[in-house]
């Protein structure tokens, strides 16, 4: 081998060597995150959000670096980001200074907020003064929730150009579903010690939140039993048949122990939209599999042995207390329908671009009208019209046309993966989708998307359903 040769050939073994050590820092960031994240009250404080941050962004540039070192084009395309990043595009354009004649045509309603009381905005640290001022009513929230939905984009694509293998699946889940069994027990203990008076609502503030939190995670946890098996579960006991003749039969059997544990605890969490949330979740995924998997795939039964757990359980404990929350639903709901009413109305004056990203609880204020109880609202309980309220149109159109376009491609994800007979990862992506779907209906009612630690998995779950409906071989060439 020629002196040149043997050069270039170090020189490709010390490109690998980085590009697998920044694999596994990115894996090993990624469960760092997913596992603190919810710990402390569900990182709603200035400090577990500034972390969350910094490792998210840590591990996008460790990401950059290994393309670097490859001499690969990490973002060839970029339309699968094009519809968010307009979105976020909306957003900076809200903290852009702006005359006073072009805000009054674009927004008319924030450039009189601005006349009238622009001095006294700057006094409470609003940029004010002079006679440029943004779309946004308060621009430095809205920087602060620019970056963090910057910091949760770089989480999402470093989860799906890293975790291509199972191995690396593996290594980021265990740690998550010891996790979860904790949060489940956490909860359940909570609830049971206090005779049923206190929700099980784990480490965060919200028993809402954690049930949001325990609907997107359990999910994924029924996918991974079905994949260790090769979801071939079908015909009257095949459950049984199926679980008794694999060899990871004693893993199955505990994730199904978690799974009925982790239902067990929304139930006892008494959040209506979160028990709501998580049997649509269940829906969704039977529905999914029985539609897309074929007959000999059937998974009904995996469900009904969680339910079964469950319930069992949820009725030697007692479900009255669950049962009641049901009961008063008309006490409660009126005074959701009169906040997004309200709501209605800052759409109204300010239906372009909004009030700005994150200035909600700011503007409210103004425009509370038919909710009569003393109450300060800081989110609508409702993610979508806060969207319309916050970026008006623009930003709404944009971040309704990404998850729709990102819908269209997880269906066809999922055809391909189950016409290809890759039933481990089309489980593993059908948990994570049920995770998504559940989330998403349970935004309608609630502001999880708000709360950091299930937005950061929510960014987990979209990367890691990008990092398994890849089509380019590069999941099946990492394996060998």
């Amino acid at each position: 081998m020629s002196v040149a040769g043997a050069r270039r050939s170090s020189e490709g073994v010390r490109t690998v060597s980085v590009s697998g050590a920044a694999d596994v820092f990115i894996a090993a960031v990624v469960a760092v995150v997913l596992v603190l994240s919810p710990l402390p009250i569900g990182s709603v404080r200035p400090l577990p959000v500034m972390a969350i941050e910094l490792l998210s962004f840590a591990a996008f540039i460790a990401l950059l670096i290994k393309y670097a070192l490859r001499s690969e084009a990490p973002f060839a395309d970029v339309k699968p980001y094009a519809a968010f990043l307009v979105f976020v595009g909306v957003c900076v354009f809200q903290v852009i200074p702006l005359p006073g004649w072009l805000l009054g045509i674009l927004s008319p309603a924030a450039a009189g907020i601005w006349e009238r009381a622009g001095e006294t905005l700057s006094g409470f640290g609003f940029a004010g003064g002079g006679d440029f001022h943004t779309l946004s009513l308060y621009p430095w929230m809205t920087v602060k929730r620019i970056v963090f939905l910057l910091a949760c984009l770089a989480f999402g694509i470093a989860v799906s150009r890293t975790l291509i293998t199972k191995r690396r699946i593996a290594f980021v889940l265990v740690p998550l579903f010891a996790l979860l069994f904790f949060e489940a027990s956490l909860g359940i203990y909570q609830y049971l010690s206090s005779g049923g008076r206190e929700d099980a609502s784990g480490t965060f503030v919200n028993r809402n939140h954690f049930a949001g939190y325990l609907e997107m995670t359990f999910p994924l946890a029924l996918g991974c039993v079905l994949a260790m098996g090769g979801g071939r579960v079908s015909g009257r006991g095949g459950l049984v048949k199926r679980l008794v003749s694999s060899g990871s039969f004693q893993k199955q059997a505990l994730l199904l122990f978690v799974l009925g544990v982790i239902f067990l605890a929304v139930l006892f969490s008494r959040s209506r939209m979160g028990i709501l949330c998580a049997v649509a979740a269940l829906a969704f995924f039977s529905a999914a599999s029985a539609r897309l998997a074929g007959k000999g795939l059937n998974v009904k039964w995996t469900l009904y042995t969680v339910l079964g757990v469950a319930f069992v359980f949820a009725i030697f404990a007692g479900l009255y207390p669950v049962a009641e929350r049901y009961a008063h639903l008309d006490e409660s709901l009126p005074s959701r329908t009169l906040l997004w009413w309200d709501v209605l109305g800052m759409v109204k004056d300010f239906p372009i671009f909004g009030t700005g990203l994150g200035t909600f609880g700011y503007a409210y204020p103004l425009y509370k009208h038919a909710v009569d109880a003393p109450l300060v609202y800081l989110y609508s309980h409702n993610d979508y019209l806060q969207i319309l309220a916050e970026t008006g149109v623009a930003g709404f159109a944009a971040i309704m046309t990404a998850l729709v376009l990102f819908a269209l491609w997880s269906l066809r994800a999922l055809v391909r993966l189950s016409e290809g007979g890759d039933y481990g990862r089309f489980f593993i992506f059908l948990g994570a989708a049920a995770g998504v779907f559940s989330i998403l209906v349970h935004s309608v009612a609630d502001f999880n998307l708000h709360i950091p630690s299930n937005a950061i998995y929510f960014a987990f779950l979209i990367g890691l359903m990008c990092a398994l409906g890849r089509s380019d071989g590069e999941s099946e060439e990492s394996e060998r």
